[in-house]
């Protein structure tokens, strides 16, 4: 049933896990197509005005929902390890607004931040990361389009996720090094206590602003439980002592059962490696164990299985090992017939698509019980299933597999034992009805609905410039739904929802433009809200958050290079690209529509 070896070798370490994702790159193709322009001017062959064709065709599904990259990097000092966050296969929900980040261990993967027509998104993201303390993280950011301004946000761990819990951050600031080169923006983190949070990009088209998927920097830890540190699920600290003994077990089972060991509490970010030892020495089971690690399975025990055993868990980061305290201690010999009884209760299971699952079927008795396996809707078991003496494996798990999964022990002698378990199949989210392109009327109410998609069933929230709509006290949120009772024109320019579960978040957004209110006199307005079109140029760069190619522009003041028309006379100084006022922009001055 196992194999053993020498006495407690090293841990071995769990290779790190990098996500990277493809991106196509809009501007090489729009480049194809300025040749093949020029080479039409020329009376090139038809042939090759079909592939400038073709190309500009593959462009337009990349410049209308392309999606988003996300990219974090660790630079490798005194630890040299670090953990992209891989999926959470628990539970945790919460409302919409800005929630707090210890809730959703999910990495920022999705859909872009663009949306349908917009044509703008971002190409790389920051991504949530676990790291050790005095180690450096990179965070990236980088749009197909060049912004006029890009800030870095920054949100501690453990606060309520109001606006002042949000920090701007400059350049200069201790432990962060701020730059932007060829048009892709840079965020060092020095990783601290005082580092550990919620980081954001938020890229500015003037009064309109487009935010990064939310990337969470956790502290890589280990220990038995958390310290009380005053914020609930944060666990910054290996505890220096243990604060619960659990007790010793013992077990006497009848030869050729098959028992789960629960090796007891640990905390570990990411989660841990485990080992397991019977009397001192290391063993390595020869059957599937189960996907948390914690449980160790015994299959078919025989009289040379009696022993004690115990784990240990390992972080892959750190390399910190904890021992845990649990012993169990196992005889096998002849116990007189009895019915099933089970020493452990079966544990419900949340995997991935195309994952392995195995589903708890604890129970032992003389004669040795013999498992029977349903699901409770009624649909057989597919091909896929094996049943064990110990559980239910299914391998290359499909979502239609999600369920609720009865078991039944029996060995003759009644009454039987009966466990039930749910295996839920994790999925990221996704956006199928991403709010829509509107044109309103200042001072009118407005309606914008986001559908989303997976398992667990995501939460949803709302931004509009980059301000979470729970700090306007103009806007509610109904689940799906959102609702400003009187849009005014500081409303204008990019809404976005965002869709999260435990497995990732997607964001989509679409274009909320606002026509202002007709001043008497006027000749009419064109409506606030709204992005470039252009592709980035090559070269140069912005942002608030500093680099050696900054714009000119800072704060909120207006661009050095932008001329605005002279203002007639019983006009307001500020029209926002008013017509017959100004000269039509197409993005008006953030100060000056946040001003109306």
């Amino acid at each position: 049933m196992y194999t053993q070896a020498s006495k407690r070798p090293p841990a071995a370490r769990r290779p790190l896990v990098s996500s990277r994702r493809r991106t196509c790159r809009t501007q090489q193709h729009l480049s194809h197509c300025h040749r093949c322009s020029r080479w039409s001017d020329r009376r090139i062959s038809h042939s090759l005005l079909g592939l400038c064709l073709l190309l500009t065709v593959c462009t337009l599904p990349t410049v209308f929902g392309s999606p988003q990259s996300s990219h974090s990097h660790h630079s490798h000092h005194s630890h040299g390890h670090h953990h992209q966050t891989a999926p959470a296969h628990g539970g945790g929900t919460s409302g919409s607004g800005a929630p707090s980040s210890q809730q959703y261990s999910g990495g920022s993967s999705g859909r872009s931040s663009g949306g349908s027509g917009l044509g703008l998104y971002i190409i790389r993201a920051p991504e949530s990361t676990i790291a050790p303390a005095d180690d450096e993280v990179l965070f990236e950011c980088e749009l197909n389009l060049m912004p006029e301004q890009l800030d870095w946000r920054f949100r501690a761990q453990g606060t309520a996720g109001q606006r002042k819990d949000y920090v701007l951050i400059q350049s200069n600031h201790h432990g962060y090094n701020a730059t932007v080169v060829d048009g892709r923006y840079k965020l060092r983190v020095s990783v601290s206590e005082s580092t550990i949070g919620e980081y954001q990009c938020v890229a500015w088209f003037g009064a309109s602003a487009i935010a990064s998927i939310p990337a969470r920097l956790t502290l890589a830890t280990i220990g038995l439980e958390a310290e009380a540190t005053g914020v609930p699920g944060r666990h910054d600290r290996v505890p220096t002592t243990m604060r619960r003994i659990q007790p010793q077990q013992h077990f006497k089972v009848f030869p050729g059962n098959s028992i789960i060991i629960d090796c007891g509490d640990i905390v570990s970010n990411p989660p841990p490696i485990w080992s397991y030892y019977k009397d001192g020495m290391t063993i390595y089971p020869n059957v599937t164990q189960l996907q948390t690690g914690r449980r160790l399975i015994l299959a078919s025990l025989a009289q040379r299985d009696t022993g004690t055993y115990w784990c240990s868990a390992v972080n892959s980061i750190t390399g910190s090992e904890v021992i845990l305290p649990q012993r169990t201690t196992v005889t096998v010999d002849y116990v007189p017939r009895s019915a099933p009884r089970a020493f452990t209760q079966p544990q419900n299971v949340s995997v991935l698509p195309g994952d392995t699952a195995l589903l708890e079927c604890p129970g032992v008795g003389n004669p040795v019980p013999v498992p029977a396996w349903t699901r409770a809707n009624g649909i057989p078991l597919n091909v896929r299933a094996r049943i064990q003496d110990y559980g239910l494996q299914l391998s290359n798990v499909h979502p239609e597999d999600a369920g609720q999964y009865l078991c039944r022990l029996q060995n003759g002698i009644d009454p039987p034992l009966l466990h039930s378990v749910w295996l839920t199949v994790l999925e990221p989210p996704r956006i199928v009805a991403p709010p829509r392109s509107t044109l309103t009327n200042e001072s009118d109410s407005l309606e914008l609905e986001c559908i989303a998609r997976g398992s667990p069933h995501p939460d949803i929230y709302w931004m509009i410039n980059g301000d979470y709509t729970e700090w306007d006290g103009l806007i509610r949120t109904n689940g799906t739904r959102l609702i400003i009772q009187s849009v005014e024109k500081r409303h204008a320019g990019i809404v976005q929802c965002f869709a999260r579960n435990t497995v990732g978040e997607a964001s989509e957004g679409n274009l909320l433009q606002v026509i202002p209110k007709q001043i008497p006199g006027g000749v009419g307005t064109t409506p606030l809200g709204s992005v470039p079109s252009s592709p980035k140029a090559g070269g140069g760069g912005g942002g608030g958050s500093g680099g050696d190619h900054s714009p000119k522009r800072k704060g909120g003041k207006k661009h050095k290079n932008r001329k605005y028309g002279k203002r007639i006379p019983n006009r307001p100084a500020c029209l926002c690209g008013a017509a017959g006022g100004f000269i039509t922009l197409p993005i008006c001055s953030r100060s000056c529509c946040q001003a109306g």
